[in-house]
């Protein structure tokens, strides 16, 4: 069977909302975007590395790495309300050579475990009628809906007592997130989107691999958790 070629591809713009110059912060000595490129060529089913920024300092960093980054995204697709989708289809289109699987790495994930990696794309090789694949999570606090109430003029208002309320006796239920999406470059061109057709659920119980750095909170507690970790961590 012929090997299917993958590129992974690391969306990193210069602006965030939660989190000023998000990418650029550093765990350790390495920024966030850094992480993830190291970590991306670590990965031996991984044919290709690039970075889909609109920063040249990011874009020196890459360059730095030796992973591709040769043209800055255009400000249409870089803004707040732009689609990750859209920027990776623009990579792609620059980079003109033919890939099976394009995979999508969020630099605000900088503890991923490599086996969850490694055992997706084994996963979405075998089932070849997925178009994508999207890490989930069991949703197991109060933001699952058999937790939801209503507020009217004060008081709570549910479908069920509150003293009925026990995660053990849930309907399971999952959320996706974006630790690792992988997605047929086919599929990509055809929905342009990188979650789209036949989805693939991959659930990771990992907790210190879903930590996801969205605010300050998020940063320092990454910090400290990195401190703590260091000699696995890093290189």
């Amino acid at each position: 069977m012929l090997s299917k070629k993958i590129i992974a591809i690391i969306p990193a713009r210069a602006g965030s909302k939660g989190l000023k110059n998000k990418n650029l912060r550093k765990i350790g000595n390495k920024s966030l975007v850094e992480i993830s490129i190291q970590m991306s060529k670590r990965i031996k089913d991984i044919s290709m590395v690039a970075v889909s920024t609109d920063s040249k300092l990011i874009q020196k960093i890459a360059h730095k790495n030796k992973v591709w980054c040769k043209y800055l995204r255009p400000k249409k697709i870089s803004g707040d309300w732009a689609k990750t989708s859209d920027a990776i289809i623009f990579t792609l289109n620059q980079i003109k050579e033919k890939f099976d699987y394009v995979i999508e790495f969020q630099p605000t994930f900088v503890f991923r475990n490599e086996k969850i990696i490694k055992n997706a794309i084994s996963l979405i090789k075998k089932e070849k009628k997925a178009d994508s694949l999207i890490s989930v999570s069991l949703i197991k606090d109060t933001s699952h809906k058999d937790f939801s109430i209503k507020i009217k003029k004060k008081y709570a208002f549910s479908k069920k007592p509150a003293s009925l309320f026990n995660r053990h006796n849930l309907e399971r239920a999952y959320k996706p997130f974006g630790l690792i999406i992988i997605t047929k470059v086919s599929s990509l061109l055809k929905y342009k989107n990188t979650v789209c057709g036949k989805t693939l659920a991959y659930e990771v119980k990992d907790k210190l691999s879903k930590l996801d750095i969205d605010d300050n909170l998020d940063y320092e507690i990454s910090k400290y958790v990195y401190l703590n970790l260091k000699k696995k961590y890093e290189n």
